[in-house]
Order: structure tokens, then sequence, then C-alpha cells
């Protein structure tokens, strides 16, 4: 085919990333130049249930949707995630629910883990903004390293060699992650609280093992996934395609005030300390 001819195909994401890149890697927050991380993307080879409603999924994980008793600070934050639908205010905001009580007033109160999410609405991967934040008192600021803390404490969870179960239905899952090296992506100075990252994003592949029968499930749907994903053919960092990306298994540790866990082979069950 002449070069002409060539140029006017679109460049389609990997097969192997199950998500395209989004306009940026940080969110938008209202009234500023900042943004957070999107630091935990669900891949679009995750099972069906999962990308549809992937709230029982989240409840495995101790996550509860809104806030203590329908009280919130601050305003929603938007997303771009370069699906063709300009910037998008959150689905969602999650926090940690302590054992799994009936609202998220802990978390709320002393602070802890929460996390925002979106859809990528021509994959159907879903990119979360995950992080530590501090006491309802220092006003839900970020905690110290709180964006990585907290990307590391959910998917430590989530890929637990056990696997998690939903108390919402009994629904079980297991996940799988890879990383990507989005350094050439993040500015500091454009991060809200000036705290520092990594810059790494986790991608999850999270696959639902038995509904909430107790049934086996068997989703043909999540393997041909990947394939479905959209076209990007913008050159530039912030929207290149992944499948050019460094992408290497987390071996390592993990340590601080808020955690304790280890991240070797596969991740353990992290846990707060004192």
């Amino acid at each position: 085919l002449p070069s002409s001819c060539l140029s006017d195909i679109p460049l389609r994401q990997s097969t192997m990333t199950g998500w395209e890149a989004p306009e940026d890697y940080l969110t938008i927050i209202p009234d500023s130049n900042l943004g957070e991380p999107l630091n935990v993307i669900i891949s679009n080879a995750s099972s069906s249930a999962v990308l549809s409603d992937p709230a029982p999924f989240f409840s495995s994980l101790f996550y509860s949707p809104n806030s203590c008793l329908g009280i919130s600070l601050g305003d929603d934050q938007a997303a771009n995630l370069n699906d063709g639908q300009g910037s998008v205010n959150q689905t969602a905001l999650y926090r940690y629910n302590f054992d799994n009580g009936i609202t998220t007033c802990e978390e709320s109160l002393n602070g802890g883990m929460h996390f925002r999410y979106w859809v990528q609405q021509n994959t159907g991967a879903i990119f979360m903004a995950v992080s530590v934040e501090e006491s309802s008192s220092k006003s839900h600021t970020i905690a110290p390293n709180g964006y990585d803390h907290g990307r590391d404490w959910l998917v430590g969870n989530a890929t637990n060699s056990s696997g998690t179960t939903s108390p919402q239905d009994n629904s079980q899952y297991t996940s799988t992650m890879v990383t990507f090296d989005a350094s050439d992506d993040i500015t500091l100075s454009d991060i809200n609280h000036g705290i520092k990252t990594d810059k790494d994003i986790y991608v999850l592949t999270v696959t639902q093992t038995k509904a909430g029968d107790g049934t086996n499930v068997t989703d043909s749907s999540a393997a041909d996934a990947s394939t479905s994903s959209g076209s990007s053919s913008s050159s530039s960092a912030a929207r290149r395609s992944q499948a050019d990306a460094p992408w290497i298994i987390v071996a390592g540790s993990v340590a601080g005030t808020l955690l304790l866990g280890s991240f070797v082979g596969g991740l353990s069950l992290l846990t707060t300390t004192a």
C-alpha cells in the first residue's frame, strides 16, 4: 500500500494492554492546574462482570461508595481519558470501610484509603486515582507518599494469593498485575499537594472466579476484550501507545507507617499498623 493509505489506518492498542492512553495521567481538580495520579487501571481484559459493575469487586477490597452519612469534603474531580468524551467527572468516590461496617465514617473521620474512578468509553477499562488521605481535622489532604501507598495497598490486597470475596454478593475474584512506567507523562509540579510519586501505574486484570450463587464463572468475553480497544493516532508522550511502553512485574518491598506487606512475586495482603 502507498504511504498515503497507511497514514489513514488508525493505530490500535496492543492486545496485551487492554486500555488506551488517556489525555493525561492526572485528574483535573476544579479551579486549579493540579491533579492527582491515575495510578491504577483495571484492564478491559478483566471479566465482563467486573467491567460492567465493579462495585462487588471493590467491596471485596473493603471499599464502600460515598462518604460518611452522605457528607463529603471537596469537589468532584474530572479526567480526560482520550475516549472522545472530553473531561468527565468521576463516576464515584469509594472509601476504605474498616471491617466492612455499614458506613465509611471511620475513614472519613480518621483518614485512610480512598479512590475515585472513571470508565474509558472506547475500551471499557477502569481508571482509578487511589491515595491515602489525612483525617477530617486536616481537611482530608493527601498523606505523605499517599499516592504510592494508596496504590500499593489496594493492589496488594487485590492480588493476594487467596483471592478476594465480596461481602456484597459473595462473588470471588483473582487479580494479576503489571506495571507501566509513566515517568515521561507526570510532572511533580502538576500533582496536588506536591506529594512525590514514583510515577508507576499498576494495571490489574481482574477475573471473577465464582458468582454470588457459588457457581464457577467462565467468561469468554474477557479473553477477547482487549481487541475492542479504540484507536490512538497521537504521537505525543501522553497519548503514545502503551505497546511500546516498558512493562515489568513488581518485585521488592513496600513499608511505611500505614503499610505492612511485601511485593515478592504474588503480592501479599497489606494491613495497617498503629
